[in-house]
């Protein structure tokens, strides 16, 4: 069984998470942020790419989402807000 490559991440900013073909699997919201945070996905290497999700993760209701998507070109997430909550995204 694959478990996947994870990604922390605790600071707002742009992150890189996986470059070429793959799947985003999971993410998991560790601790929640406080105020507005949002983390947006999008297929590829930068913020040129399709939007996969934008989650809301101050409120989210489920603190592990399950997308098991197929990404042509990568995973590109940034996470922005007020204070930061605690993140780890699944690729494979």
């Amino acid at each position: 069984m694959a478990y996947g490559h994870p990604t922390h991440i605790s600071a707002v900013g742009d992150y890189v998470v996986k470059t070429g073909q793959g799947r985003l699997d999971r993410v998991c919201i560790n601790t929640k942020g406080t105020g507005p945070n949002f983390l947006t996905l999008l297929d590829g290497v930068d913020v040129s790419g399709p939007t996969l999700a934008v989650i809301d993760c101050a409120n989210a209701s489920d603190s592990a989402i399950v997308y098991d998507l197929q990404v042509a070109r990568g995973v590109f997430a940034r996470y922005t807000g007020g204070f930061p909550g605690d993140l780890t995204i699944v690729t494979d």
